[in-house]
């Protein structure tokens, strides 16, 4: 309902339980109650406030919380038949949340939290018996006028009433409300008395005046129709046939849905304003897909309910029954089984006993373009590929491996010739199966040093760019060749130099070779290790370095030292300050000259 105060219409009257039309009740005469008296006889009239016997109405007797809020629920239409035919499913939603609740009230309150009315804490936190005062009855008429939005927007003027002091504040912003939609007056001398209770003829006159200022029309209606791509629906209400709107609030047994979910045939209760739909309620249960299959369409009965569908990858033929309210979707749109032919392709998501809750047919044939191989999925059964379109967006397609066809770059190949990141001009889909492809792919190159070696079912190679790791896929086609020569992913190294070939994002050859660079260092000597020949020196720019020394083409000189004799790696101690002199080979700093300075 929108959020402002509108007038009341019921599209259908109210059916009264004790008080016939046309009451006359002894102790209400305009006389003794003329500020009240059309009020009381005309929502008596309606059978929406009820006299204690068929003479008496008892208008000075307090109302009670509970009482107040079932004459609210009738004033919102509870007494329809919309209502009443679905109030049981209403109140199965909340039954298990007032269970605690000892009134006879349970459904009138249940309808109240399904309007949106209360909340189920509001309701079990509200001592139901107790006598309603004027401030509670403030925020009452304001919650039941949905004028809750707009109360919150109020600016408050201290001191409008004399009494405003003893207004309580989570109950000020309501007085005001109800005071500037002139739904409820102060008591005289300036005076809003609000821990007063309210009488039975004073709740009448507050809902009197509601009523005249609510235009809502509370009805039932019929799914007309529903088009599931699209997301909207039809719904037939009296005598018309209307869209539903994006912003018609859809609720099943409760808890909002999308105009998807609906189904044709699924009755609802319909709240309207100014002939517009507001929201809409159904109250269906919503069958229970336990598992799915799909294939083509062989023979359909309409007479027994019965599909009968072969499967593209087994061509086995099954026969499945429709389940009752069984949904058919034909190309998202919803429809019947009568519309089902033979050669459609069709999805079935059957419940526990086996047995059809929702048939979705699409078209039997279909080509995708301009996607990309994301994943390659090879399991004992099946090979699925994962295709992602320029949007990001990814779906799997399994291969129907009786009729497959493959072009990449032109020529006609096998499927092991396709790999991660081939882009796909062309998918031939037959039944959801790929039947033909046409791919192309890109051959790049990219170089650094191993970083990483993974050795397992998923196989890859880490290769530094500077500071820049990039891990690639290493896939059973993969070429190795180490320094010329033809070798295995065993034969990597970490730290060695190698130029990974690529087609597509799949590697298609790894080729390690010598990479060198000057390189230099000056530092102190950490460590030597004569027996692996190397020396760990902390270069003046803090950072360690690993240096090789080899025994035949390293040349190492002591400036301390008279002789003209080359020193060993034996001469050099740790705490040395040396100057280095070499390449950078594949990684490792390999020393040409090694200078002790002191």
């Amino acid at each position: 309902m929108a959020k402002k105060v509108l007038s009341f219409v019921l599209c259908v009257m109210m059916i009264m339980s004790t008080v016939a039309f046309g009451a006359s009740f002894q102790d209400v005469t305009k006389e003794s109650h003329s500020w009240a008296y059309d009020a009381i006889y005309d929502m008596a009239d309606k059978g929406i406030i009820n006299g204690i016997s068929a003479t008496e109405f008892a208008p000075d007797v307090n109302v009670t919380k509970v009482q107040a809020m079932l004459l609210i629920a009738r004033i919102l239409g509870y007494n329809t038949t919309s209502v009443t035919d679905n109030i049981n499913s209403i109140y199965s939603v909340y039954e298990e949340d007032l269970s605690s609740l000892t009134t006879i009230y349970k459904k009138e309150l249940a309808y109240l939290i399904f309007r949106d009315v209360f909340t189920v804490d509001e309701i079990l936190d509200t001592k139901l018996e107790a006598t309603l005062s004027r401030e509670e009855a403030a925020l009452y008429i304001t919650k039941a006028a949905d004028g809750v939005e707009d109360m919150k927007n109020i600016s408050v003027v201290l001191n409008s009433y004399a009494d405003d002091s003893d207004i309580s504040e989570s109950f000020r912003k309501a007085v005001y409300y109800v005071r500037d939609k002139e739904l409820m007056n102060g008591t005289g001398d300036n005076k809003f008395s609000p821990k007063a209770t309210v009488t039975r003829a004073q709740m009448a006159t507050l809902l009197y005046r509601m009523m005249q200022n609510i235009d809502i029309t509370i009805t039932k209606g019929t799914i007309d129709s529903v088009n599931v791509s699209e997301n909207t629906a039809k719904i037939f209400v009296v005598t018309k046939t209307y869209d539903i709107d994006s912003d018609v609030r859809i609720r099943n047994r409760g808890e909002e849905i999308a105009p998807r979910e609906l189904f044709k045939g699924a009755n609802a209760v319909v709240s309207m304003v100014d002939n517009k739909i507001v929201s809409i309620d159904t109250f269906f249960e919503k069958p229970e897909v336990v598992s799915t299959v799909d294939g083509e369409v062989r023979s359909v009965q309409t007479a027994n309910q019965t599909v009968q569908l072969r499967n593209p990858d087994t061509t086995l033929v099954s026969t499945y029954e429709m389940a009752e309210n069984a949904v058919v979707i034909i190309n998202g749109v919803d429809s019947s089984l009568a519309n089902v032919r033979t050669g459609d392709y069709a999805v079935l998501g059957l419940n526990k006993y086996n047995k059809i809750v929702s048939l979705t047919v699409s078209e039997a044939n279909e080509k995708l373009s301009d996607v990309t191989i994301s994943d390659i999925i090879i399991d004992d059964t099946y090979v699925t590929l994962e295709l992602k379109d320029s949007l990001g967006n990814v779906e799997s397609y399994s291969i129907n491996s009786n009729s497959l066809s493959i072009k990449k770059n032109g020529t006609k190949v096998e499927f092991s010739s396709l790999g991660v990141g081939d882009k796909l001009s062309s998918v031939i889909l037959k039944y959801n199966r790929i039947t033909e492809i046409e791919a192309f792919s890109q051959i790049k190159s990219t170089s650094g040093t191993i970083s990483e070696i993974r050795i397992s079912s998923e196989s890859s190679v880490t290769l530094m760019d500077g500071n820049v790791p990039s891990t690639f896929a290493i896939g059973k086609d993969t070429k190795f060749y180490v320094f010329g020569d033809v070798a295995t992913i065993y034969d990597l190294r970490l730290a060695q130099y190698a130029k990974v070939t690529l087609d597509g994002a799949t590697v298609s050859k790894i080729e390690v070779s010598t990479q060198s660079q000057n390189a230099n260092a000056t530092g102190v000597v950490q460590s030597v290790n004569t027996t692996a020949n190397l020396i760990t020196v902390l270069n003046t720019d803090g950072n360690s370095v690993v240096i090789y020394v080899s025994n035949t083409k390293t040349k190492i000189i002591d400036n301390n030292s008279t002789s003209a004799v080359s020193k060993t790696l034996r001469d050099i101690k740790v705490g040395d300050n040396i100057t280095c002199i070499g390449v950078l080979s594949n990684g490792v700093f390999e020393a040409q000259t090694i200078v002790i300075t002191k």
